[in-house]
């Protein structure tokens, strides 16, 4: 467990790093690769219920636990939908600070006072 938590903080050290384009490639090979692997996750997943059956785990657990293609699809999607989500959202003008939004936004508060006061 320690090693993969330094694992973690080198890779998180190099995604501080990392332009928007490297992060969005990597994003695309997660992806690519999740759908490529399929077959050899759901086996794989296949092997962890039936170990998890065998333990005792509860049909809650075995839920959460179990993977078909859909689901695998859902997180190769994932893995890339906030980019898309990025895309598009850069795309649409600003919204302005209104008491609603800047409720929502502690950082929008002062924008919006200065904005009541002129």
């Amino acid at each position: 467990m320690l090693y993969m938590g330094r694992l973690a903080r080198a890779a998180a050290a190099e995604l501080a790093v990392a332009s928007t384009e490297q992060k969005n490639a990597a994003l695309e090979a997660m992806a690519a690769a999740l759908e490529a692997g399929t077959e050899k996750i759901l086996e794989a997943n296949a092997k962890d219920l039936e170990a998890a059956e065998k333990n005792g785990r509860d049909a809650a657990y075995l839920d959460r636990l179990r993977l078909d293609g859909g689901r695998v699809a859902a997180m190769a999607f994932g893995s890339t939908a906030g980019r898309l989500v990025s895309s598009a959202a850069s795309a649409w003008p600003a919204l302005p600070v209104s008491p609603v939004n800047a409720a929502a936004s502690p950082a929008a508060a002062p924008v919006f006072a200065a904005a009541m006061a002129s």
